[in-house]
């Protein structure tokens, strides 16, 4: 009898093992599968969905590191760096001015003179995963500034394009 209860605790053990194993490779694949799409690169993490998501749910333009610099060349449009002035002096995207976020009201009321509902403006901020820059084009939104884009890759994604900066 001790012999059978002994068969089956390790019996029992024996199938912990296996499902423990196939979990653990589950728990793994999933892991894997936020990172990374079928083609082996990198897609976006949940912070990056949600500042891409919110701008675009607002109907806000969200643009690429090629729509930026298109932007930038044409020449009329404001490019507003939602960083801290500290930031903005280490550098920035050339022709950009500084609009720290947290200074909204104050510095508002400084480009007010600039600003009408028809400008238009590009806002970033350091990167993805900044959202400095969404709060910011959503606080020129509310301001009455109609025409309003996110350049969500920011200083960050300029940079890694090999963009000069200033």
């Amino acid at each position: 009898m001790q012999g059978d209860v002994r068969s089956a605790i390790c019996h029992d053990w024996s199938l912990v093992r296996v499902w423990s194993g196939i979990f653990c490779a589950s728990l793994l694949g999933v892991a894997l599968s936020l990172f990374m799409n079928p083609h082996g690169r990198e897609v976006l993490g949940p912070q990056e969905e949600k500042v891409a998501g919110e701008a675009s749910k607002a109907g806000m333009a969200v643009v690429s590191v090629e729509e930026a610099q298109k932007i930038i060349r044409e020449g009329g449009w404001l490019v507003f760096d939602a960083r801290l002035e500290s930031e903005y002096d280490v550098g920035h995207i050339p022709g950009a001015l500084s609009f720290p976020y947290p200074q909204r009201d104050a510095d508002f009321k400084e480009w007010a003179s600039i600003l009408n509902s028809g400008q238009k403006v590009l806002v970033y901020c350091s990167g993805k995963l900044c959202d400095d820059g969404l709060h910011l084009a959503f606080f020129l939104r509310d301001m009455g500034i109609n025409q309003v884009a996110l350049f969500v890759d920011g200083l960050e994604g300029w940079k890694k394009a090999g963009l000069a900066v200033e």
